[in-house]
């Protein structure tokens, strides 16, 4: 499974499959096994898509999403909101 920034769609990813051979930037794409979804986490399943010849699912980066094979949690991505100080050139900042 790899996931895959689009340049032209900021905040958007594709999740697709491959082969896995050696070395990885040659390897076949391949289509989604048997039984494996995409879950938002509002609840919606994903659709497959077909993207320039490649059958994959689209994700938003603000979004958390559960990968499941057969039912079975595989893979979850969660969108987390981080925030960060952010300080004036020789200022000195500590975190406790």
């Amino acid at each position: 499974m790899r996931l895959e920034r689009l340049p032209a769609a900021p905040g958007i990813a594709k999740v697709y499959f491959t082969d896995s051979s050696l070395p990885l930037n040659t390897s076949a794409v391949v289509p989604p096994p048997p039984l494996f979804t995409i879950v938002d986490s509002l609840g919606n399943n994903l659709a497959t898509m077909n993207l320039n010849g490649v059958t994959c699912y689209l994700i938003q980066y603000q979004t958390g999403y559960t990968m499941s094979l057969g039912g079975q949690v595989i893979f979850s991505l969660r969108a987390q909101v981080q925030e960060c100080t952010i300080t004036a050139p020789r200022m000195t900042h500590f975190t406790i």
